[in-house]
């Protein structure tokens, strides 16, 4: 079950702009006791963000492993079907599961698309990436303290969102 919203902006002489829309994917899971079970993706694109289309869908699986809300062994909307559904192009959402596998959130499958596969592992660039995000708040002078501070702020925020989909998290976060 699919469900697409668009938001648009009425601009001067009658033409009509998509500056954003989203989907909603529910994915029917089947547990390992043979129930079924629903995992609602939404995913929201902004076609005025600066940031390309394939690294915001990135980052919207990214935090929706963070939060809890995409899990170990669930499968991810194939890539025709994603790609359908926001109208965009099919090598956009190749390059984003691509670079999803190659970082270690999923693996891709043949028969079975691309499934949440983590490899407790943070990808190769990470610390270079941190590293210039907290150069960035350090050059406009931001203390030490109210950087951390943050941080923390947002970790509690994932640890909140994960505890709500899951409960407590497991050992081994690192």
């Amino acid at each position: 079950m699919v469900e697409n919203e668009q938001s648009t902006e009425q601009h001067s002489q009658n033409h009509l702009y998509i500056s954003a829309f989203f989907v909603i994917f529910v994915i029917e899971q089947t547990t390992q006791f043979g129930s079924r079970e629903y995992v609602t993706l939404l995913i929201m694109l902004d076609l005025s963000n600066e940031k390309a289309i394939y690294q915001q869908i990135r980052d919207q699986v990214v935090e929706g492993i963070a939060s809890g809300n995409l899990q170990e062994g669930e499968t991810l909307p194939s890539i025709r079907q994603l790609a359908a559904d926001f109208g965009i192009n099919l090598h956009t959402v190749n390059k984003a599961y691509d670079l999803l596998e190659r970082e270690g959130f999923i693996q891709l499958r043949r028969k079975t698309g691309a499934v949440i596969h983590l490899k407790n592992r943070l990808p190769e660039d990470w610390e270079t990436r941190q590293r210039t995000l907290l150069a960035e708040a350090y050059a406009q002078h931001i203390t030490t303290e109210a950087i951390l501070q943050r941080c923390q702020s947002i970790l509690a925020e994932f640890d909140t969102q994960h505890q709500y989909h899951n409960g407590p998290l497991k050992g081994g976060q690192q």
